[in-house]
């Protein structure tokens, strides 16, 4: 379309809308303009930067003859007339008609002319882009959105903010479109980098965060920057865009004061704040996009009334916005809103983090989960499971975990979120123990306040305390009568609810009154009280009981003097009640309401008339109150100390009367310090036992206070008392004890503290979990009170104590690491009784050991959200210590590298570090992927082990995995030096290693010997033959030192022998670390070497060809043939020759086969010999282009043989059988691969797994009839690629027990070779996995359980530095090496050569088109589909699934076969064929198992339940049942086969069985 057409079609569309705004016809308006230049002006106009004031004069000519011009200007009228259309008021000049036609004709004119400008010359300080059709899609409020759109449109925003640019002194325009510019580049960057952000929605809420603005008019002119949130709320409030509302009102710096913000609320305040105006030299703002730190000087200059105070406020808002900045940037956000491009990503591990650099990680970690957390409890579905599985919890560690994460984040749930969250809180309250219940009434109480979308800021004054406007108002009134609905659900429950449950919600009531009134607005409370204050004057019997209890926890202030009076008279009446439990709970009521009021209370004092039986308890509480007034006091009856001990342990007495009690006994025992210790034990027992959770925790509060009147032994035994109770590990017991103990143990000399702290050690490193939560929980009440002038003890007692509870974050138990993250951050780093100072310190001691055991991620949503909510206790208190002076870090400390395998990380290792760290050192554990014979445990397993046995030790750090150091290349060795370049750097060796290993024999610069050492001297070496000194062998300097013979004895091969055996191994390994073995199944039965393999079978295979003939024999290793094939290759036209006797069957033949055929003519044995050698014979001479194969079969024993690969039977000869070979199938038999030993050399095992072949062959060939089916025999394909290997690499000829390594390393990437070694070769095995979806969408190549990224896998391999030989059993999609070969490329890995049992012609291709070089052991030019046997067999082995349970150390998995999952890639096979095929692969898998199963039970002893699974096979697996079923580890597997069988005839049609 050339230009000319193009404006006429502009024009002719203007004129269009122009008519059908202004009911004039489109014929007088041209009319009207034809002698004008407006069409030539507006023509001109178009697509360049658009002047309202010019657009003002284009549109008079037309205006004057369609309108009326206002008197004070086109430009003013309509900006007024646009604001008053946002925000009518009652003084608007009234418009008349010809006037309204002039703004249509000039709005019309100028949206036409913007949006050609949009189009050309777009600028992002004066008009917006649309978000496109994909954001809006993926919006959850895209409703909202389209209705924002709309709204946009019909009040001509975008205009009136132009408009307002040229007329105003203020540049509203510059700055939303600004803001807008900035919020949606930074959402859009934010998205890319995969943070969960709602770029539609920050879009409308950061165009409309301003437009409040237009509604603040008289009075409200002078505050319009503080009143203009809630005028912008209101008007997208009563537009139906509460989301919109919520985050454009809330964009305020101030509003960052307020915690877990969603991330579209932070872009928005962070592209506000970073968008400023400037005034020029005309006066008018000039708006400028400024860096984060500019905008803050700017503001800084401008704040008024700057105090201390006020500067501390801000600099702390301004830090997390500082915070969030790096944040995004460290996700590669770009914060130039001119570059579109991302920033790099440079990730430095934890562990090699500066000191400051900690800080910020930390923050950014705690940004990190609570913007996936905020996101999550957004989305309506993900919140509501989350709910579910809150309700459907019985641990109650867990059910307190969801309390926390509720109450931490319940002020920004969505309103339909609060009100199912209140529903299941409420049937909390019903909940057995006291703390849940109370924990769940203050969280009632916080949404009850906040129970709606809320507004927080400054109200004009117009709008009142109550009806403030219509929106607000309705909200407000709806939480006061939600709260009225939760009064009477308390008061009065369902009546199928029981009376003791019924109790327990009515006590709630008073817990929930507390919490709402503590957290509602001021202008609330009243409404809030009246529902509480009308129900005393009609409630009796228990509901007055309710409301009197819920007196006490409410403010005075809240209630006016005459409420109060009235109130006095039934309280009073009450307190003269003849039963106990009225009179107490009425008396501390009067005592709550009379406050400080000295009338009030004396006429309370005065009204009171006890009852004449009135017992001890109630003239007691009258009498203090009367203390309070002034009052004498009334006679109280004889102190009966042995009626008070026995009534507190009864059921009967009611709490309030034993609160009264301990009050009681507590100021007996300040008067009789001999009764004392007494007391202290009725109160230690009440602590541990009463059934009521005020009266424990009063009780606790008075052992501490009268404990100052003990002596240090009646102390100690108090301590020693309830440390017992903590053993039991029962949560009625234990849960209460932790704040009260830690206490009483701070309040002991050092050495009963100490012993205190190791009993706490002990449980929390012992195997019952709730009495290690218990540990830690008290662990940190000694950290947060313990205060002695002593700085040398208060360090050590610090660095010990803050270290165990290090080690329950390190912990494998999640219930364990969840209450240390809880302990940490929310009750130590966020208890703001406990010194600053003394917290700040600890976090600059311990942070960085906090972060590097934060980033060991815990799989489940519980674990993340608790993370996430604990994480947020730090943030804050990080924010207070940096807005409070900062942090001052320690002097640099040098670097002792500490190489090694640790399989597994023993005592001895663990007095290594505790030595080198006592030196001065920091401690980097570096765990080995590769060991040269050992069999080693996952390398992240180790590292787990590691990792948790370290954790309570600061300064020791894993190294990290991604960054391999091989000790004998000089290259590795210089990286790691530059890696601390700031500092010393030791490496840490036994003297064994520095006398055998390779590394210390090279002599160059640069080697290992030229560095640094810290050097231990083993006994065992130190009495060898071997007369050279480990010192003598390195040049740098040494420092030596030495283990007692004791942790010497700690090796790895006796420990797996007392795993073998179920001994205890706690004083060989940490005994965190036993429990995680022993839970695991880890080290059990595992061979402690890799497997050498020697390429010389037992039997082999032997095929000749020469010419067109191919024969074959079967020997034993003694030279006895087992088997011998005679066959040649022949044409289609030589059949009539080749069939002899058979010729009638040519022509049945030839309609059957074409091409080349293989005659097999003549065979001799039977069984499994003759089967491996004709498959083997068949494999090898695909090669020669072979489309069919005939064979005579003279005896019924070769028949049988034939048809297990897939031959049939000529139509009308028996004896003669063909095979389609043209796409043959491939069958890899590898399930006694999968067996450990002794089991798979058992010859009954070996039996069955041999007898089941048959069938599951012939059930693939049923699937294909007619098409070859290659078996090949694992062992067999490893003798032939062993072969290669050893050629390739030259040591063909090298015996086995001679140590000549040849140039090239084997490393295998699939199952074959996977735990050998072969001859002469460096073996390292990279250990992938093929992991399925679980939305069965496909699957990824990932590393397996257990073990390192494969990228840092393949750095590993890089460190040898030498050329590689791959190896693998099968090639063919390639799937596993398209994810391999990129980080192969990407390091520089010399791959020379990829070697593979089978390799098909599309994997040759594959091999070709990358320029690979590729060999073989069989060439299979066009296969089908291949099986892999033990793929096929559950619980033996299996494919990976995501996201399954992992029981034990048995990754969940899938089979391709019926009923796990219906094998669709096999194109073309009937359903009835895969079913048979399925029911032969469970039955084989049944009888298999069966067997072993027989064989371990004599063996051991004991059956093989799941459980002991890894005892007999290599990597068992569980078959995925779903994310809500779970195996009973001690069923056996056959057990549940049995069920899978039975299922699986249950989905049989009746023909299939």
């Amino acid at each position: 379309m050339d230009e000319r057409t193009a404006t006429s079609g502009a024009l002719d569309a203007l004129y269009a809308e122009l008519a059908k705004s202004t009911s004039v016809t489109i014929k007088q308006l041209r009319a009207w303009t034809a002698k004008t230049r407006f069409d030539a002006d507006y023509a001109a106009q178009l697509g360049k930067r658009v002047s309202c004031a010019a657009v003002a004069n284009l549109c008079e000519p037309l205006i004057k003859r369609a309108g009326e011009m206002p008197e004070e200007g086109l430009l003013p009228h309509a900006y007024e007339a646009l604001s008053a259309g946002l925000y009518p008021y009652s003084g608007l000049p009234r418009s008349n008609k010809g006037q309204k036609i002039a703004l249509k004709v000039f709005l019309t004119v100028l949206s036409r002319l913007m949006d050609a400008e949009r189009e050309r010359a777009f600028d992002p300080l004066l008009d917006y882009l649309p978000v496109t059709e994909a954001e809006l899609e993926k919006s959850p409020v895209k409703e909202q959105c389209v209705l924002f759109a709309e709204a946009m449109r019909r009040s001509y925003y975008r205009e009136l903010l132009r408009i307002g640019k040229e007329i105003m002194p203020f540049d509203p325009a510059g700055h939303t479109f600004g803001v807008r510019h900035v919020a949606v580049h930074t959402a859009r960057q934010a998205k890319s980098a995969g943070l969960p952000v709602d770029v539609a929605l920050v879009a409308c809420s950061s165009l409309s965060h301003d437009i409040g603005k237009f509604g603040c008019r008289g009075e409200d002119m002078p505050r319009i920057p503080y009143l203009h949130y809630y005028y912008t709320w209101k008007w997208l409030e009563e537009r139906n865009m509460p989301d919109i509302a919520h985050i454009a009102a809330n964009h305020s710096t101030w509003d960052l004061e307020f915690e877990n913000l969603p991330i579209e609320s932070l872009i928005l305040i962070y592209a506000d704040f970073r968008v400023r105006a400037e005034r020029g030299a005309d006066g008018k703002d000039i708006t400028i996009l400024s860096p984060l730190t500019e905008s803050r000087d700017r503001i800084f200059v401008k704040l008024a009334d700057m105090t201390p105070e006020k500067r501390l406020r801000y600099e702390t808002v301004y830090k997390k916005l500082d915070d969030f900045e790096r944040f995004l940037i460290g996700h590669g956000v770009n914060p130039s809103p001119d570059s579109e491009s991302m920033l790099p990503v440079e990730k430095t591990d934890a562990a090699l983090l500066s000191q400051g650099a900690v800080i910020r990680e930390l923050c950014n970690h705690a940004f990190e989960n609570n913007v996936q957390l905020m996101h999550t409890i957004s989305v309506s579905d993900s919140f509501e499971a989350l709910l579910e599985q809150a309700r459907d919890e019985k641990n109650l560690s867990r059910i307190r975990t969801y309390l926390l994460l509720f109450e931490e984040y319940s002020t920004y749930m969505t309103r339909t979120h609060k009100l199912l969250t209140l529903r299941f809180l409420y049937e909390l309250l019903m909940h057995h123990d006291g703390d849940v219940r109370r924990h769940a009434g203050r969280i009632m109480g916080y949404i009850l306040a906040n129970s709606g979308p809320r507004y927080r800021k400054e109200l004009p004054r117009g709008a009142g305390s109550l009806a403030i406007a219509p929106a607000l108002h309705a909200v407000l009134s709806e939480s006061i009568a939600l709260w009225d609905d939760y009064i009477e659900l308390c008061l009065h429950p369902d009546y199928k609810i029981s009376q003791k449950h019924a109790t327990r919600i009515s006590n709630s009531l008073k817990t929930i009154a507390g919490s709402l009134f503590a957290r509602c607005m001021p202008e609330e409370r009243r409404g809030y009280w009246d529902k509480i204050y009308r129900r005393m004057f009609f409630s009796g019997g228990e509901d007055l009981l309710a409301l009197m209890d819920t007196l006490a926890h409410i403010p005075h202030d809240v209630m006016q003097k005459s409420e109060i009076e009235r109130m006095l008279s039934i309280l009073c009446g009450a307190a003269a009640s003849s039963e106990a439990r009225v009179r107490i709970r009425a008396l501390r009521a009067l005592s709550a309401v009379s406050g400080g009021e000295p009338k009030l209370l004396l006429r309370a004092c005065e009204c009171v008339t006890l009852h004449p039986d009135a017992e001890l308890a109630s003239v007691w509480l009258l009498n203090q109150m009367r203390k309070r007034a002034e009052l004498p006091a009334l006679p109280e009856p004889s102190f009966p100390i042995g009626e008070i001990y026995l009534s507190n342990l009864k059921s009967s007495i009611t709490w309030t009367m034993k609160l009264v009690h301990i009050d009681l006994l507590c100021e007996y025992a300040h008067k009789n310090p001999q009764e004392a210790f007494h007391i202290a034990m009725h109160l230690s027992n009440l602590l541990s036992v009463s059934e009521h959770l005020p009266v424990r925790e009063r009780a606790g509060e008075a052992l501490v206070e009268i404990s100052s009147v003990l002596s240090v032994d009646q102390r100690n035994e108090i301590m020693v008392d309830l440390l017992r109770e903590l053993e039991t590990g029962q949560n009625e017991i234990s849960g209460y004890i932790p704040p009260y103990l830690g206490r009483l143990i701070c309040n002991v000399p050092e050495k009963e503290m100490d012993e205190g702290i190791d009993y706490l050690e002990g449980l929390l490193r012992a195997a019952n979990t709730r009495a290690a939560r218990a540990a830690l929980s008290t662990l940190c009440a000694v950290l947060s009170g313990y205060v002695t002038e002593n700085t040398a003890r208060a360090d050590a007692v610090y660095e010990r104590v803050f270290g165990l509870l290090l080690t329950g974050v390190a912990h494998f138990d999640d219930s364990i690491r969840l209450t240390a993250l809880e302990v940490i951050c929310r009750m130590y780093f966020g208890n703001e009784d406990c010194p600053l100072e003394m917290r700040r310190a600890c976090l600059v001691r311990f942070g960085k050991k906090l972060l590097t055991l934060l980033g060991e991620r815990r799989d489940g949503m519980l674990a993340f959200f608790n993370e996430a909510a604990m994480l947020n206790h730090l943030y804050r208190f990080i924010t207070l210590c940096e807005t409070g002076g900062g942090f001052t870090f320690e002097t640099l400390k040098p670097v002792a590298f500490f190489p090694g395998t640790f399989d597994p990380f023993s005592a001895g290792h663990k007095r290594i570090v505790e030595e080198i760290r006592a030196h001065g050192f920091e401690v980097y554990l570096a765990v080995d992927e590769f060991s040269w014979s050992k069999r080693t445990l996952a390398k992240l397993l180790r590292r787990q082990i590691v990792s948790m046995s370290a954790a309570n030790l600061p300064d020791v750090y894993l190294f990290p995995d991604d960054i391999p150091v091989n000790l004998a290349v000089p290259e590795d060795l210089k990286n790691l030096s530059r890696i601390f370049s700031d500092r010393e750097l030791y490496l840490v060796a036994g003297s064994d290693v520095i006398l055998g290993a390779s590394a210390y024999r090279q002599s160059g610069p640069g080697t290992a010997a030229t560095y640094h050492h810290i050097l231990f001297t083993r006994v065992e070496s130190a009495h060898s033959d071997d007369n050279r000194r480990a010192e003598d062998m390195l040049r740098g300097r040494v420092i030596s030192l030495s283990l007692p013979a004791y942790y010497e004895s700690a090796s790895s091969t006796q420990i797996r022998e007392y795993i073998d055996k179920d001994m205890d191994i706690g004083m060989l390994v940490d005994p965190v670390v036993q429990d995680f073995i022993y839970a695991r199944g880890l080290y059990l039965r595992m061979p402690q070497y890799k497997q050498e393999i020697s390429a010389i079978s037992q039997r082999r295979c032997e095929v000749r060809e020469t010419g067109d003939e191919y024969t074959g024999s079967y020997k034993t290793a003694t030279g006895e043939v087992l088997a011998h094939i005679r066959s040649r290759s022949v044409n289609v036209t030589d059949l009539y020759d080749v069939l002899g006797d058979m010729r009638g069957n040519v022509e049945t033949v030839r309609r059957i086969a074409s091409g080349r055929i293989l005659w097999i003519e003549e065979t001799s044995g039977s069984g499994e010999p003759l089967r491996a050698l004709l498959c083997d014979l068949l494999a090898r001479s695909l090669i020669r282009e072979h489309t069919y194969a005939l064979y005579h079969c003279a005896e019924e024993s070769e028949r049988e043989v034939a048809q297990q690969l897939g031959f049939l039977p000529v139509k009308g000869e028996d004896t003669l059988l063909y095979a389609d070979m043209r796409a043959p199938l491939v069958l890899l038999e590898d399930t006694l691969q999968c067996i450990k030993e002794p089991f798979a050399s058992d010859e009954a095992v070996r039996a069955v797994v041999e007898s089941t072949r048959p069938a599951l062959r012939r059930s693939i060939c049923s699937m294909f009839p007619g098409t070859l089916l290659l078996c090949f025999d694992m062992d067999a394909i490893n003798d032939g690629l062993i072969e290669k290997v050893r050629a390739l690499n030259g040591v063909s000829n090298v015996p086995p027990a001679e140590k000549t390594l040849g140039r090239s390393m084997c490393v295998p990437y699939g199952k074959i070779l996977a735990e050998t070694i072969v001859p002469n070769t460096v073996t390292k095995a990279l250990h992938a996995d093929k992991v399925f979806h679980a939305s069965e969408s496909g699957f990824d190549i990932e590393e397996s359980p257990g073990y390192s990224q494969l990228s840092n896998q393949v750095k590993t391999i890089k460190s040898f530095r030498r050329p590689v030989l791959l190896v693998d059993d099968l090639l063919h999609n390639g799937y596993r090496w398209e994810k391999l070969d990129p980080l192969f490329r990407e390091q520089g890995v010399e791959v020379e050569r990829i070697l593979v049992g089978i390799l098909s012609g599309r994997g040759l291709d594959l091999m070709r088109d990358q320029k690979r070089n590729v060999d073989c052991e069989y060439y299979i030019p066009n296969m089908l589909y291949w099986f892999t046997e033990s793929l096929l067999y559950p619980f033996i082995g299996g494919d990976s699934m995501e996201g399954g349970i992992v029981e034990r150390d048995y990754p969940p998995s899938i089979n391709l076969i019926l009923p796990y999952q219906y094998p669709k890639y096999l194109h073309g096979a009937l359903p009835p064929a895969v079913r048979q095929y399925s029911r032969v692969a469970l039955r084989n898998t049944l009888t298999i198992l069966s067997v072993l199963e027989d064989r371990y039970l004599k063996l051991r002893g004991t059956g093989l339940t799941l459980r002991r699974l890894g005892e007999a096979l290599v990597r068992p697996r569980l078959p995925d049942k779903g994310a809500h079923m779970q195996y009973d580890l001690n069923v056996v597997a056959s057990a549940y086969l049995k069920d899978d069988i039975s299922q699986m005839r249950r989905i049989s049609y009746a023909e299939d069985v």
